[in-house]
């Protein structure tokens, strides 16, 4: 390809293809995902940039034009949601997990929401656990740049 540069003359565009992840991934196949451990959001939330094989499905709040109020005080609206298989390191079962997906940088998980399903969650000097109460279960967390974080992989529910 050509295209005129700013003193008039042509140069040419060379295709290059950069080694990395692959966007395109098949419905069935495990995605690994680092999911940061929030107690202040209110939502498990996704930005819509990852995971493109998980398809985006309208949400009760998608339909309501509801908006997720940010850090700074500014609302990004809810894209809808993705429902997602989940596995981590110790669990023993798959686990359902739905993200809502919206204009944020990384995926957040909610500790409110993850208290709602019934864990408890303990944070350390350098790291934690998330406790399943009914099976007692546990699934870690690692301590990173002074945020708690949980490795998981995902896939289209």
């Amino acid at each position: 390809m050509a295209y005129p540069t700013s003193s008039g003359q042509v140069s040419t565009i060379i295709l290059v293809k950069v080694d990395g992840i692959s966007v395109l991934q098949k419905p069935d196949e495990w995605i690994e995902i680092e999911i940061t451990v929030d107690s202040g959001a209110c939502e498990t939330v996704m930005p819509a940039g990852i995971c493109h094989s998980i398809g985006i499905l309208a949400s009760k709040q998608y339909v309501e034009g509801v908006e997720n109020k940010v850090a700074n005080g500014e609302t990004i609206p809810n894209l809808g949601e993705r429902r997602c298989l989940m596995m981590t390191q110790g669990s023993g079962v798959c686990k359902k997990i739905t993200f809502q997906v919206a204009d944020v940088h990384k995926p957040l998980l909610s500790i409110s929401r993850v208290a709602d399903l019934g864990f408890e969650c303990v944070l350390g000097k350098t790291g934690g656990k998330l406790i399943d109460s009914v099976t007692g279960e546990f699934i870690p967390l690692t301590r990173k740049d002074n945020l708690y974080v949980m490795k998981a992989w995902v896939k289209q529910d």
